[in-house]
């Protein structure tokens, strides 16, 4: 048996989920009836969750611009977010993760052993 593999990104790599309230009438007591979009959807466009973690990854692990990171998504994706929107993305990770390296902080504070390495020598 020959084997052959293929490794290819997908071609579309943007995924837009629509979110459709539809507002009915009921027929006897003639009362509007409104469905509700997901809470966490505060306008009627809005970065998910991913592709945000993608732009504070391209952000800050890969040191790109805003300006390169907005042209990079909109070539890989279609959609190119503004520098005041990525400035935003990456105000919410901060906002997300600050409890937790403040948490980190305190554990490494309050160690025992710190500032060391595997060699044992002290950093």
């Amino acid at each position: 048996m020959k084997r052959h593999q293929e490794i290819e990104l997908p071609e579309k790599l943007v995924e837009i989920i629509e979110h459709q309230a539809i507002e009915t009438i009921c027929p006897c007591c003639a009362q509007s009836n409104v469905g509700e979009v997901p809470t966490y959807l505060r306008g009627p466009v809005q970065y998910g969750k991913r592709f945000k973690a993608f732009c504070t990854y391209l952000l800050v692990y890969q040191l790109l611009p805003y300006e390169r990171t907005g042209e990079l998504l909109a070539t890989m994706t279609g959609y190119q977010p503004a520098g005041g929107t990525l400035k935003s993305v990456l105000e919410q990770a901060y906002d997300t993760l600050e409890p937790v390296e403040a948490h980190i902080r305190q554990q490494l504070l309050s160690a025992a052993v710190a500032h060391g390495d595997e060699t044992g020598i002290r950093v």
